[in-house]
Order: C-alpha cells, then sequence, then structure tokens
C-alpha cells in the first residue's frame, strides 16, 4: 500500500508558523512579545506588544463535488451477494487562511503576509494553510456554518448490505475504519495503521443510494470519508456483528483535497479559531525561539 503523504495531511488542516514582520530598516522594536487574542464576535489577531497587529484572514470557499471509487473486497455481512459497482460522493469546500499584517509602522507591509527571516538571505513569507469543510465536519462541528450537500453511496444493487437491514430505510455501520501503510514509532516498521475511524454512520436509504445523516464517534484529525485503499465496516445483522472489507483511493482523496482556491481577500469569521489547530503553542513558540542562532529582524 502506499505510504500516506503527509503534506497532505498537514495541508488539509488549518495549521502553520506564525512569525514576526521583517522590514528593510530598523524599526526600534522595545518590547517584541506577541500574544494571541481571540474575542467574541471578532477575527483572531496577532498583537505584539510594540502596537504592530496581524489579522487572520481568508479567502471565499470554494466547493467542488468528487466521485470516489468504492469498492466491496469481502462481504461477511452477505457472503452470496454479488459484489455491487459503488461511488462514493464527496462534497468538499476549501478555503485558505492567513495571518496578514494589519498595523505595521512600515506601510509596505500592510496586508502582506508575516516573514520568518533567520538572516538577509534567508527570509521566508508565512504561506496561507487550508480551511477544509465536508460532510464530516458539517457533522463535527454542527456551530460553524456548512451548506455541502451530505455526501452518498450509490451502487448498482443493494444486496450487499447485511439481510437485517434490506428493508430499513436507516442504515446503520457500527464502524468504519480507514486504513493506510505508515511507519511504527515503537517497532519503526511500515504497517497498517487506522487513521480514519468513525462509529455510529446512519444513512438514510433511497433506492440504491444510501445518504450520510449522522456519525456520532468521530476519531481522526481529518474529517473526510475512509476512503483509503483499505477500509473496514462493522455492521449488526439481527444482533450479530458482521464484517465487510472495502477499497477506496487514497490517491483520488488526495486528488480531492487540491481544490483550487480562491486569493485571500476577507476578514476571517469569528467561528474560525486558530485554538482549533492542536499544535498551535508549538507553532506560535517556535519563531519566537529560533535554533541555530537564528532571529527575527524588525
Amino acid at each position: 500500500m502506499k505510504k500516506l503523504n503527509w503534506a497532505f495531511s498537514i495541508a488539509i488542516a488549518l495549521s502553520g508558523v506564525l512569525a514576526h514582520a521583517e522590514s528593510d530598516r530598523p524599526l526600534g522594536i522595545q518590547d517584541d512579545s506577541v500574544k494571541l487574542v481571540e474575542l467574541p464576535n471578532q477575527p483572531s489577531r496577532l498583537i505584539f506588544g510594540d502596537g504592530r497587529e496581524a489579522t487572520l484572514m481568508v479567502s471565499k470557499e470554494a466547493v467542488g463535488q468528487y466521485n470516489l471509487p468504492f469498492k466491496i473486497t469481502e462481504n461477511d455481512c452477505a457472503p452470496s451477494a454479488k459484489a455491487p459497482r459503488c461511488t462514493y460522493t464527496m462534497n468538499m469546500g476549501r478555503a485558505v487562511a492567513n495571518f496578514l499584517w494589519t498595523k505595521n509602522p512600515d506601510a509596505s507591509r500592510l496586508g502582506q503576509p508575516l516573514k520568518l527571516v533567520y538572516s538577509e538571505n534567508q527570509q521566508t513569507n508565512i504561506g496561507p494553510e487550508d480551511v477544509v469543510s465536508t460532510a464530516y465536519s458539517k457533522i463535527a462541528r454542527p456551530n460553524v456554518p456548512n451548506s455541502l450537500p451530505a455526501d452518498t453511496i450509490t451502487c448498482d444493487q443493494m444486496d450487499w448490505l447485511p439481510q437485517g437491514q434490506q428493508n430499513s430505510q436507516n442504515v446503520v455501520m457500527k464502524l468504519w475504519s480507514g486504513e493506510f501503510m505508515t511507519q511504527n514509532s515503537e517497532s519503526d516498521m511500515n504497517e497498517n495503521q487506522a487513521f480514519f475511524t468513525y462509529g455510529d454512520l446512519s444513512w438514510q436509504r433511497q433506492g440504491n443510494k444510501l445518504i450520510l445523516k449522522n456519525i456520532k464517534q468521530l476519531s481522526t484529525i481529518i474529517l473526510f470519508p475512509a476512503m483509503t485503499d483499505t477500509s473496514m465496516i462493522v455492521m449488526d445483522d439481527r444482533g450479530q456483528e458482521c464484517q465487510i472489507s472495502s477499497a477506496g483511493s487514497l490517491t483520488a482523496l488526495q486528488g480531492a483535497a487540491k481544490l483550487p482556491a480562491n486569493e485571500i481577500t476577507e476578514v476571517a469569521p469569528s467561528y474560525l479559531r486558530v485554538k482549533m489547530i492542536p499544535n498551535f503553542k508549538f507553532s506560535l513558540g517556535y519563531p519566537l525561539s529560533l535554533p541555530d542562532g537564528g532571529k527575527i529582524l524588525k
């Protein structure tokens, strides 16, 4: 199985490194402390001790729909059923966000991203980060506006469902877990490990189509469907658990994440918070204490 492209997983979460600005001339900064300020009904801001401010800005959301391959490879729930031909339809929105200078004594820096400066010849713009919305993030974060249609699974026949759910309009997957090949930090060996794990997924059946309605348990930092090259579905069949092995396409899933983004033009809404990022504290602290003798030039 292909190794996970870690750039993909990093790209569909809003994260990044925050830094001070550089300038062609010294600004006489006396206080280079910085703090994150997130007040109700206001955008996230970085406020520096010398009065400079950077505000979180965002692009308009681009929306795309993707048809991903979905194949039943083994079926303990309906072993005599013919393998169906299925398609998973995924809906996705993508915006990009970044902190841009809104107060800076160097007027040329206004509206520009922050810049990390190690030396005069080593300077790096802090690039924008993805803000991705899916049907899964809509369920996980109901208070965040999300108008995306629900994801669907469409098959040429539905005999692959367990007998106990054949005539039900509400189809439930007790577990759906997507795996990929990655390095085990303990054994230092490459092995299949679960990355997307969802529990109690409810689907509304309409003919040969399943429409995602709800997920009670989500255990992943990337709110995408478990459409990896190998996945496992556990279902209930009249009080007994049964298992279905399925296959998607990690390559196709990664391709969906490359939906082109619009230009950053708007102040980020107050519900888009940096504190939602698990590694933000590390990201904020890194540029203030650079390794190898690096420093921030003002």
